[in-house]
């Protein structure tokens, strides 16, 4: 009857599990029961190395781009561009509205370096002089405008443990995911139908779902873009991160918007192959 008070606070230190009402307890009785009726799917196949080169150097946006473009992930079609020459050119084959990004920098919108929805060459000249004078990035990318208003950014990606090998991640997304922390996590790679439930496990699923006339969106495409992620994240034990955030599902397919990788400090040249505990 009262969760917050002495008593409970007594049970909780004794490692007594206390909750506010009688639906979160016998919650957490079925998910243990589910949990523990759940067959343990044993190790996953690592199989082959990918037929894709890791980058080289600390992994920048491009190198992320066509590492994982290469491994079957679907990327929002772009162009690398140095001069604001370039930019127009570049916004002209791809068609308006776009989207400018300065690259090289880690949180690209906490630096106001990302200009959403540029409808003309002189909102895009005058962009690119903004980035020009208040970051000067060496690199922008000119990306079409993805219909951010339909979807749901999810983050997706994959890192490395010391013990667990290859990790995959799935989460909310976008600019407040370290914030929400809405996050499911798996051995990788994962198939698509794993990386399916991972999804739907998550706070955010209903937003997936339809929930209150939301339209429903493709949790297919997203699952098959973490599974294609999970795979060369396996395949590339060199690579201590991989992360896409974030992920657009739409009501039809899904688009990454962005992408990075870390190599790891002391790269590791053969797949991981600890043993891996399952209850």
């Amino acid at each position: 009857m009262y969760p917050r008070g002495p008593a409970a606070a007594a049970l909780r230190g004794a490692g007594v599990p206390v909750y506010e009402t009688i639906e979160q307890a016998t919650g957490a009785l079925r998910r243990l029961v589910v949990h523990g009726e759940r067959a343990p799917t044993g190790v996953p196949d690592i199989g082959p190395a990918a037929p894709v080169t890791a980058p080289a150097t600390g992994g920048g946006y491009e190198d992320a781009r066509e590492l994982l473009t290469a491994g079957g992930v679907p990327f929002i079609a772009q162009r690398t561009v140095t001069d604001a020459a370039q930019a127009l050119g570049a916004a002209r084959a791809l068609g308006y509205p776009v989207v400018l990004k300065a690259l090289g920098l880690l949180h690209k919108s906490d630096a106001g370096g990302v200009v959403l929805a540029i409808a003309d060459d002189a909102q895009l000249a005058a962009a690119y002089e903004g980035l020009r004078r208040t970051l000067a990035p060496e690199r922008c990318s000119v990306e079409r405008m993805a219909p951010l208003a339909d979807g749901l950014e999810l983050l997706i990606g994959a890192r490395w443990d010391a013990r667990f090998g290859p990790v995959a991640l799935a989460g909310s997304g976008g600019v407040y995911a370290e914030i929400l922390r809405d996050t499911a996590v798996a051995l990788a790679p994962v198939t698509a139908a794993h990386a399916e439930t991972m999804l739907r496990s998550l706070r955010a699923a209903p937003l997936l779902l339809g929930a209150r006339g939301r339209p429903r969106l493709d949790v297919r495409a997203a699952a098959e873009a973490l599974a294609a992620l999970s795979r060369v994240a396996a395949a590339h034990p060199e690579l201590r991160e991989l992360e896409i955030n974030p992920l657009l599902v739409m009501p039809t397919g899904a688009l990454a918007l962005d992408a990075r990788v870390v190599r790891s400090p002391t790269p590791t040249q053969e797949p991981h192959r600890a043993v891996r505990l399952h209850p």
